[in-house]
């Protein structure tokens, strides 16, 4: 099997009691996994029965609900409790892989880290410009390289390769290009006409994921309706050193979402002959400009936005935004208008 990471991957090690916002406390509900559920059906004591005592159902998932939007086993040192009385590995998977994801495409595993961690994004802002991709074989436990490949047929392959192929492409030509992160992707043929509406809809309608979210939302759609947006985040970038940051923050989402268009094509890629990965365009730019909002807005309180006000920013879009896929879905929606959206006659496009 192919893996595949960004090189700031193993450059991230949890510091528990140290972190400034802690995971524990993000204001997620704990999914629990069945090997999770029976080892804590079995434990006996008073620990046990505390831990059976938090677990609950919702149809056929299982999971620790927010108490007070924290974890119950959170303690208040910062740590888990579940980790000090029964080691690691007794703790939920969930939680021994955030904020890690996985991505399989057959043979093929991207592997990255959430920004909603805010040591993973001190790592990503305070690093190089350039998004390093880094790809190793992994053999099986017999010392052979195995494959998942069987159930894609040479055209789903081949569609595949291209889609990682456009990725690193896109990521090289992001960093290599002038002028401001929009200006970029629109050059790549990366903006299409959009419905601004959908994006002041899309916040409105968000369920928010902690008090932060609840308290900036209201300040976002104001901006939105305002007339003023654009003055605000024009000022946003004129801030030193948003626009690299901005830059970076595009090569991650290009690199987390791009590949998503290999599950969104495989079954239909020999009807189509080619992949639509316009869903993937519109989320990267619907999320740069949450996240330039964001910006502006905390700008205009603060009167300068720093290396750490863009670390906290992104966090807090993590959490709200890449963990609901109704949000990603609802960002990722052509607008109503897309049956009159021109041809892009742009010859610079990788498109």
């Amino acid at each position: 099997m192919t893996i595949c990471t960004p090189d700031y991957y193993n450059a991230f090690h949890c510091i528990a009691g140290d972190c400034p916002a802690t995971c524990c406390a993000a204001g997620w509900e704990i999914d629990l996994d069945e090997d999770s559920m029976e080892r804590y059906q079995s434990t006996e004591g008073e620990f046990g029965e505390k831990l059976c005592r938090f677990i609950r159902k919702d149809e056929d998932f299982f999971f620790f609900p927010m108490e007070h939007g924290a974890c119950p086993f959170l303690t208040g040192k910062k740590l888990c409790s579940i980790y000090e009385n029964l080691g690691e590995d007794a703790m939920p998977v969930t939680c021994q892989e955030f904020p890690r994801y996985f991505s399989d495409c057959g043979a093929y595993e991207q592997r990255d880290l959430s920004l909603a961690c805010p040591e993973v994004a001190r790592i990503f802002y305070e690093g190089p410009l350039s998004f390093g991709i880094r790809t190793f074989e992994v053999e099986d436990e017999d010392g052979e390289m195995f494959s998942e490949d069987d159930d894609y047929d040479s055209e789903q392959l081949l569609l595949r390769w291209q889609l990682i192929r456009q990725r690193d492409q896109l990521i090289r030509d992001l960093e290599r290009r002038q002028g401001d992160v929009f200006a970029r992707l629109d050059a790549m043929g990366l903006l299409l006409p959009d419905d601004e509406t959908i994006l002041s809809s899309t916040i409105a309608a968000m369920e928010p994921v902690n008090a932060d979210w609840t308290k900036l939302s209201p300040k976002l759609l104001s901006l939105l309706e305002s007339g003023k947006k654009e003055e605000a985040v024009q000022a946003f970038f004129r801030e030193p050193s948003v626009n690299r940051w901005m830059v970076k923050s595009a090569s991650y989402l290009i690199f987390r979402y791009w590949l998503d268009a290999f599950q969104d094509n495989v079954d239909t890629i020999h009807e189509t002959g080619n992949a639509d990965t316009e869903p993937q365009m519109r989320l990267i730019a619907r999320s740069l400009e949450i996240l330039s909002l964001m910006g502006a807005v905390r700008l205009r309180e603060k009167g300068s936005f720093s290396l750490q006000d863009m670390i906290d920013t992104a966090v807090l879009f993590s959490r709200q935004i890449e963990f609901d896929d109704e949000i990603i879905a609802a960002l990722s929606t052509s607008p109503l208008l897309s049956d009159t959206i021109p041809d892009d006659e742009n010859d610079d496009s990788l498109f």
